[in-house]
């Protein structure tokens, strides 16, 4: 019988090879909050190795309890401590892994799904190989009770934010198939614009359009966490 090294079978298992593995990003925030039984900001009091019992400053790798102080939920209950467990194997995936890490004294926003245990969770992508992003870190500057943004909020910001832009000239945001109709019925100057994200901090890239097709301005902008939009090029 023909042995498989461990860490090629263990990639096999993983769907990926040491030398195909690209590292995902992150998902959009509706997309973790669909799942989520327990959405909040809190601050990590305490680490814990489960393998060994220490108690630890940041989880690096292996089995983790961590105790967080909850600063403001947006969705599920919780009570004022809850634990989280989770777990770092990255070294074990072939050309690592991203997942949770945390420090103690940081405040964070947890995207959760409760255990079996009461007011124990593990992380909303809990099971996947990539589940850090279940996490977020708060900004130095970000309030306590500051909410994530969400794909529509998104939406109406970055509208609102190009209607004061271009006053009285149409303006559509994440709709090709709405553009493709002023062009083509309206024949007028108007402003398409489409949106990505990294977690939620979202980009958008609109262009000016003539009643001819022609591109008269393009600039790009993203909107921050404290729903303000800041242009990030031309």
């Amino acid at each position: 019988m023909k042995v498989i090294p461990c860490a090629f079978a263990f990639s096999i298992f993983l769907g990926t090879t040491a030398f195909a593995r690209i590292l995902p990003g992150p998902p959009p925030p509706d997309d973790l909050a669909a799942p989520a039984t327990l959405i909040c900001n809190g601050v990590v009091e305490s680490i814990t190795n489960t393998d060994t019992g220490k108690n630890v400053e940041s989880s690096e790798m292996g089995t983790y309890t961590a105790k967080i102080k909850a600063l403001h939920v947006f969705k599920g209950k919780t009570e004022a401590e809850l634990e989280l467990r989770y777990k770092n194997f990255a070294w074990m995936v072939p050309n690592g892994a991203v997942q949770i890490k945390l420090e103690k004294g940081k405040r964070y926003r947890f995207f959760l799904k409760s255990s079996v245990t009461p007011n124990y969770f593990v992380g909303v992508l809990d099971g996947q190989v990539d589940d850090a992003f279940s996490v977020d870190p708060l900004l130095p500057d970000e309030p306590d009770d500051s909410p994530f943004i969400s794909g529509t909020e998104a939406i109406q910001i970055a509208h609102k934010w190009i209607e004061q832009k271009y006053p009285g000239i149409p303006v559509v945001v994440n709709d090709k198939a709405a553009a493709k109709k002023l062009l083509k019925e309206s024949r007028q100057t108007f402003v398409a614009a489409y949106m990505d994200t990294y977690r939620d901090n979202y980009n958008f890239y609109l262009t000016k359009i003539s009643p001819s097709g022609a591109f008269l301005e393009r600039t790009s902008a993203q909107i921050l966490r404290d729903r303000t939009v800041k242009v990030t090029g031309h």
